[in-house]
């Protein structure tokens, strides 16, 4: 998706110099390729249902800890400028204990 990797390499480019970084060009950024990737992780959500996801972690206990591990790698690999903003309110929403995360 040319939109993506447009704005991916520009949080590369927001990575080693921050003053760069641009809300509004992000949001254009976005808008030129939002629908189509909001159809795709639509479309991907029916991979990730409860079956799917008990064929693949047959043992609950192993989805929790790879989603916990998931979790912190995101947390301790993302900008603090940039990507983190958006972790803490999406897992916050999904109801994460981001303390857990945070040593």
């Amino acid at each position: 998706m040319e939109g993506f990797s447009a704005l991916e390499g520009y949080f590369e480019r927001v990575k080693v110099e921050p003053g760069w970084y641009d809300g509004e060009k992000v949001r254009g950024m976005i808008e030129t390729f939002g629908p189509v990737f909001v159809r795709h992780l639509t479309d991907e959500i029916e991979t990730i249902t409860p079956r799917e996801l008990a064929e693949i972690f047959p043992v609950e206990k192993d989805l929790e800890d790879n989603f916990k591990a998931m979790l912190a790698w995101i947390v301790a690999s993302s900008s603090k400028l940039t990507t983190f903003p958006f972790v803490p309110l999406h897992c916050l929403s999904l109801g994460a204990d981001l303390d857990h995360y945070s040593s």
